[in-house]
């Protein structure tokens, strides 16, 4: 780049015209200024060519121009434009900065020299031109990561330093004697004092040249160990960090125990943004990460990073479909015999999510299975219905009401029963029957997952479960139960939590469930999640549910309910804890 200024001259055509010449040294000429052009080209130690940097570069109104008399030395100072002068034999020079001493200011000087004849006009421009060396220091962020604080000077033999700034020139004189230093001190992050040196001598610096000084550190080489699948899970990645094995190389003056101190494990979805790990007795674990996201994992020592890409995906955080309780299927088995007296009461079986493609299953079918029959009037509720159904008593939405039920097993229309549709005579002699538990029918209330010990498909390892829950035992002594597992894809059992009992609960209250896993633990392919009512089906203990939908026989809605557990806002939770 070049910074320049012209004076164009219309009477410079006049040149010459009629005058009387007279001797050099006679008589008085017009010398006019009519350009500066800065040469900003350098040479580089390390490339070809290379500019003075743009901030540095004077305007040309900061240049002090002198012509110089070659017979007196008498120097004069011009302007740019028109200046008179003796005629005489003189040199023009443009000059800006200081020509001695360390500098951040460089010194650029151009001449000319010009004869000068009684009332001639000429015209000189000038090309002033660096005159110093350039030193830039170099460190790249490799070093500069290694120290908590740093700082560069430069030193002249036994003169004051000057500190100097990374990748910024600085001027120096060329042609000198003298011994120049350059030095990087600093804390590193061991939090050890070092510092290193550069010298060069004076007499080898040369003008219009740039000399970088890379200050290469001598550091450390190292891999990450091999990182398994299994250390990613949805929300963090468990890091297996580096042991002595795992370097390469160690400079003299660092152990390899200093280093292991101080190395951070990161992981980053674009090499740019980096999330740390923390380290919690033996584990060193990067939270706080998305789910169903590739991260690249790396060993930093400051700037130094490991030799080898790693990478992990973690797992997909999902929920287990419905788990909310709020969207339910309502299969009509039977509207059996009510039509008949006027008061039609459907039996419907209850699905958490659809009747085709459900995943929560129930005990609802084996309270319903034999309402398709319409004989005698088999198709009553407190003979046939679910006992899990959906409520708006819930936290949001609906919830799921879990009741375990009995029914009576017996048709109760015989002409000659002095029972018939009486309430209080088919629950005591039908359900009950006089103290016989083994009469009636029962049914626990549950809703789990799957249809078998090992509940449904699930690939993502959930560190807790939490649920909302209302209960209402039919005694006392009845707890609610609740639990989940995690097995692998072979069926064995990875992980699984407490299980959980209540007793009476009569306002929503929030639970929450860990899982207890080894710390890599195997990758994941099914959850049994598993509610269930309570334990006690006792006829005894239950009640004679009156429904107040229908208040005369056949009092269709009426139930002999057990305990009742009624679940909201199921979560498998991802985050670590």
């Amino acid at each position: 780049m070049k910074k320049y200024l012209y004076i164009a001259l219309a009477a410079l055509g006049m040149m010459g015209c009629e005058e009387e010449l007279y001797p050099d040294g006679d008589g008085v000429g017009t010398l006019v200024i009519s350009g500066i052009e800065v040469e900003t080209v350098v040479g580089d130690i390390q490339t070809k060519a290379s500019m003075v940097e743009e901030s540095v570069i004077p305007e040309a109104s900061e240049f002090t121009i002198v012509a110089i008399n070659t017979e007196t030395q008498e120097e004069t100072t011009l302007e740019i434009g028109i200046n008179e002068l003796e005629a005489g034999s003189y040199i023009v020079r443009a000059t800006y900065g200081e020509e001695k001493g360390m500098s951040y200011t460089p010194y650029f000087s151009g001449e000319k020299k010009v004869t000068l004849t009684n009332g001639e006009t000429r015209p000189v421009s000038l090309r002033p031109s660096l005159q110093n060396a350039i030193l830039r220091p170099k460190l790249d962020e490799t070093l500069i990561n290694q120290y908590n604080n740093y700082a560069l000077n430069i030193q002249k033999d036994d003169d004051k330093s000057i500190p100097l700034t990374n990748d910024k020139d600085f001027y120096l004189p060329v042609g000198t004697e003298g011994t120049y230093t350059l030095t990087l001190f600093g804390e590193n992050k061991l939090g050890i004092m070092v510092s290193h040196d550069w010298t060069y001598q004076g007499s080898q610096f040369v003008a219009k040249t740039r000399y970088i000084v890379n200050c290469n550190p001598d550091l450390p080489s190292f891999t990450l160990p091999a990182q398994a699948e299994t250390n990613a899970w949805s929300k963090f990645i468990y890091v297996t960090p580096m042991t002595v094995k795992d370097f390469s190389y160690i400079p003299d003056g660092m152990t390899t125990e200093e280093i292991l101190a101080n190395v951070v494990y990161e992981a980053s979805t674009d090499g740019q943004t980096w999330i740390p790990a923390i380290t919690e007795g033996d584990k060193v674990v990067i939270k706080g990460l998305e789910a169903s996201t590739q991260y690249i994992i790396r060993a930093r020592y400051g700037g130094v990073e490991n030799s080898n890409l790693t990478s992990l995906i973690t797992e997909n955080g999902a929920q287990v479909a419905h788990s909310d309780m709020d969207t339910w299927d309502d299969y009509e088995v039977s509207s059996a015999y009510g039509e008949a007296v006027g008061n039609p009461t459907p039996i419907y079986c209850y699905y958490l999510g659809s009747k085709e493609n459900h995943i929560w299953n129930t005990a609802n079918e084996e309270g319903t299975n034999g309402a398709t029959n319409t004989v005698d009037n088999m198709g009553l509720w407190w003979r046939w219905c679910s006992g899990t159904i959906p409520t708006t008593d819930a936290v949001s939405g609906t919830a799921a009401e879990i009741s375990t039920l009995a029914f009576y097993t017996d048709a109760v229309n015989n002409p000659m029963s002095i029972y018939l549709w009486d309430r209080n005579g088919v629950y005591n002699n039908y359900v009950y029957y006089r103290n016989r538990e083994d009469y009636a029918r029962k049914v626990i209330g549950t809703l789990y997952t799957g249809i078998d010990e090992h509940g449904t498909e699930h690939s993502a390892r959930p560190i807790s479960l939490s649920f909302y829950y209302k209960y209402a035992p039919c005694r006392n002594g009845d707890q609610c139960i609740a639990y989940a597992k995690v097995f692998d894809e072979n069926g064995n059992l990875v992980a699984e939590t407490e299980i959980f009992n209540s007793t009476r609960q009569d306002d929503y209250n929030p639970v929450v469930l860990d899982f207890k896993y080894e710390m890599n633990a195997q990758k994941i392919s099914y959850i049994k999640i598993h509610f269930q009512a309570g334990s006690d089906s006792s006829v005894g203990n239950m009640t004679q549910s009156k429904a107040s939908t229908y208040t005369a026989s056949p009092y269709p809605n009426d139930r002999v309910v057990g305990s009742v557990l009624k679940i909201d806002n199921v979560t498998l939770n991802y985050d670590y804890e």
